[in-house]
């Protein structure tokens, strides 16, 4: 069995009344996707369409965490801030309280982990309160994506990148029914 720790992994709680009408005006998937069983995966693009972070959204609890690379974390956040205004939302680092795990390869899977909504074959991702589930890590997951032709934030140019150009209309990343985003 493939399982691992992805500690270059951040995580953003986003909560409050507001948080489906905010997030789905600003991101490219549709957020009406999220569920207890469903994760989405989604970009945060310039107004001109260009690459500024990839993300999963997880529902965890009453709020959704937002799984990022840990170095695009803090701009991420103060990007996302701006376009708050009166929303109820409230947006906060709980990296140190959350950590995120995978399983891939034909791996069994237990109790909460959700498929990876880019491609069947990158498996299951999990993200767990950092006092739960001691699991072993095993194998290379950045490896396995690139051999199943799943880019990572290394490979893209922030404020320069398209969407398209790296196949993330096929990734699940983007949502051509939800209507207009920012």
């Amino acid at each position: 069995m493939n399982l691992n720790y992805l500690e270059q992994r951040g995580i953003i709680a986003i909560s409050g009344a507001d948080k489906a009408d905010y997030l789905q005006g600003i991101i490219t998937q549709d957020v009406r996707l999220i569920n207890a069983e469903h994760m989405i995966y989604s970009c945060f693009l310039t107004p001109q369409g260009k690459y500024l972070a990839d993300f999963f959204i997880t529902q965890y609890e009453d709020m959704w965490l937002l799984d990022v690379d840990y170095r695009l974390k803090d701009d991420l956040i103060k990007r996302l801030a701006l376009y708050r205004l009166r929303s109820r939302v409230t947006l906060e680092d709980v990296s140190d309280q959350y950590k995120v795990f995978v399983s891939w390869a034909n791996a069994s899977v237990s109790e909460g982990f959700m498929r990876d909504p880019r491609h069947e074959s990158l498996g299951w991702r999990k993200i767990v309160k950092n006092d739960q589930d001691d699991f072993v890590q095993h194998g290379d997951y950045i490896l396995w994506c690139y051999q199943n032709g799943v880019p990572s934030y290394n490979d893209f140019i922030s404020e320069r990148s398209m969407m398209l150009e790296y196949n993330m209309d096929l990734l699940n990343a983007l949502s051509f029914d939800k209507g207009c985003y920012m």
